[in-house]
């Protein structure tokens, strides 16, 4: 009887398990939502830099840290319809392996309520400056254009666009 994929498991756990224990945070981000649904709790949030750079030809891709018991688990990517996503996520189930090192099943709960955040973010950003009748200004107004569009168009419609707006 061979034990070392279980002392090798127990290694993993034991070395998670000395991690610092923290909550969820984000640095950098422009805007930002806490988001709570199915046992995942954190904050997700949109970088305008990074936003204001991205080119509609690039991916749109999350960067996600993970949280297990108030450890960091991993960090991972995720796809995303805003460019510049991030996200610090506390996932109370979440389907880590057996070293503890990565995320072994799963990730639709994730993507879920890093969907659902992005609805959240766009929402907010519109409906506070129609409340306050105010114009958004630019980074705001990309986001407000991505959060409606980019989840439809293709990039070459999108750069049919910028180039129609720009020569306007």
């Amino acid at each position: 009887h061979d034990d070392t994929s279980e002392y090798l498991a127990e290694l993993g756990r034991r070395e998670f398990l000395m991690r610092a224990q923290r909550r969820p945070s984000l640095l950098g981000v422009t805007w930002w939502v806490d988001v709570e649904r199915e046992g995942l709790r954190g904050k997700v949030g949109i970088d305008a830099v990074a936003l204001r750079s991205w080119s509609p030809g690039e991916s749109r891709r999350a960067q996600v840290e993970v949280l297990v018991e108030s450890r960091e688990l991993c960090r991972v990517e995720e796809r995303a319809w805003l460019p510049g996503l991030s996200a610090s996520i506390e996932w109370d189930t979440a389907p880590a392996d057996r070293s503890w090192t990565v995320l072994a099943g799963s990730t639709q709960p994730l993507r879920d309520a890093l969907d659902a955040a992005q609805i959240e973010l766009v929402l907010r950003q519109a409906r506070g400056h129609v409340a306050m009748r105010i114009r958004p200004d630019e980074d705001t107004r990309r986001l407000l254009w991505l959060g409606v569009a980019a989840p439809f168009l293709a990039p070459t419609l999108y750069a049919a666009w910028r180039a129609l707006r720009r020569d306007a």
